[in-house]
């Protein structure tokens, strides 16, 4: 294993962990390309349990911001190509990438946004709106991302009643 293999492991591994030993590594480090393990980072929620840790969004955030312009290009294209394919899901990682990406559009990578914003408009799901729409469209556009959360929860509701929290 080379030196840059060992350090890039090393960042992983604590990054994994959600440990501040990975931003040490990191910046110590910046001639490393680090945009595939960030990106990784921005893919997966590796907190031990995640309903109490809630997602890593701002931890990942850290190390997207301190990529070079190239790295960061990127991770964006590669968020763009998975965000227009990722099946909507209730899970952990699926809640952490679509806030991770709604923080990212919000750096200035706004067609993260749009993807989000459409992929919002097509769900037709009520409980999976519920995880979907409350954390990531509310996370990019605050209070409006709020109303168009009620009103499309709201409009699929109507539609179909059986629809509903106490189920």
């Amino acid at each position: 294993m080379s030196q840059k293999q060992k350090i890039l492991s090393e960042f992983k591994k604590y990054a994994k962990k959600g440990r501040g030993k990975a931003f040490l590594i990191f910046k110590e480090n910046q001639q490393l390309d680090f945009s595939k393990a960030v990106l990784d980072l921005c893919l997966h929620n590796y907190a031990y349990d995640p309903q109490c840790e809630g997602e890593r969004s701002e931890y990942t955030l850290q190390f997207f911001r301190e990529l070079n312009q190239e790295q960061k290009n990127a991770v964006v294209l590669s968020i763009t190509e998975l965000l227009e394919r990722y099946k909507i899901s209730d899970d952990w990682d699926f809640l952490h990438f679509f806030i991770t990406a709604a923080k990212i559009s919000k750096e200035g990578f706004s067609k993260v946004g749009d993807i989000l914003l459409k992929r919002f408009e097509e769900c037709d799901d009520y409980e999976l709106l519920h995880s979907f729409a409350s954390e990531s469209i509310i996370e990019l556009l605050g209070f409006e991302g709020l109303a168009k959360v009620a009103e499309r929860r709201g409009e699929i509701f109507l539609r179909d009643k059986e629809s509903s929290e106490d189920r």
